[in-house]
C-alpha cells in the first residue's frame, strides 16, 4: 500500500497552504530570529553648560535610547519590559506567553563618539551593499 495523501487531502493542504501561506511565513522568519535586533531608536542633542569645576561648557552631547528586542529571551541583571503584540497574544505578562522582552539602552556620546560609531556605520553599509 502506498502511504499518501489522497485527493481530497491534497486539496485541503493546498487551500488552507494559500489562505495562510503569509502568516506561516512571518511567524517562522520571527522563529528563525535568534539574537537581538533593534524594535526602535530615538535620540536628542544636550548641551552641558556648566559644572562644578568648569563654568562654562557649552558642550554637546548625544543622548541615545536603543529599544531592543531580544526574541523573548529574560537576560539576568537587565531592565525588561513586557510589550504586548497582536491581539492573539494569550496570558497575563508574567505567563510570559505571546509577549517579547525588550531591554531599554540608554547612553551619550560625545562629538568624536559620533563620527568614530559614523564611520564605522559606513563600513558596515559598504559592506552589505556588496
Amino acid at each position: 500500500m502506498q502511504a499518501g495523501l489522497t485527493e481530497g487531502q491534497k486539496q485541503g493542504f493546498l487551500k488552507f497552504w494559500k489562505a495562510q501561506k503569509q502568516k506561516i511565513h512571518e511567524q517562522l522568519v520571527k522563529d528563525a530570529l535568534w539574537g537581538s535586533r533593534l524594535k526602535a531608536f530615538s535620540w536628542r542633542i544636550d548641551v552641558k553648560t556648566k559644572s562644578k569645576h568648569i563654568r562654562e561648557l557649552n558642550e554637546p552631547t548625544a543622548v541615545l535610547e536603543l529599544d531592543v528586542a531580544n526574541n523573548g529571551q529574560v537576560r539576568a541583571g537587565r531592565h525588561c519590559m513586557h510589550d504586548r503584540p497582536g491581539a492573539d497574544a494569550g496570558g497575563p505578562p508574567s505567563s510570559g506567553v505571546g509577549y517579547r522582552q525588550t531591554d531599554i539602552v540608554r547612553f551619550e556620546m560625545d562629538a568624536a563618539q559620533v563620527r568614530s560609531m559614523l564611520e564605522q556605520l559606513e563600513r558596515i553599509e559598504a559592506v552589505m551593499s556588496q
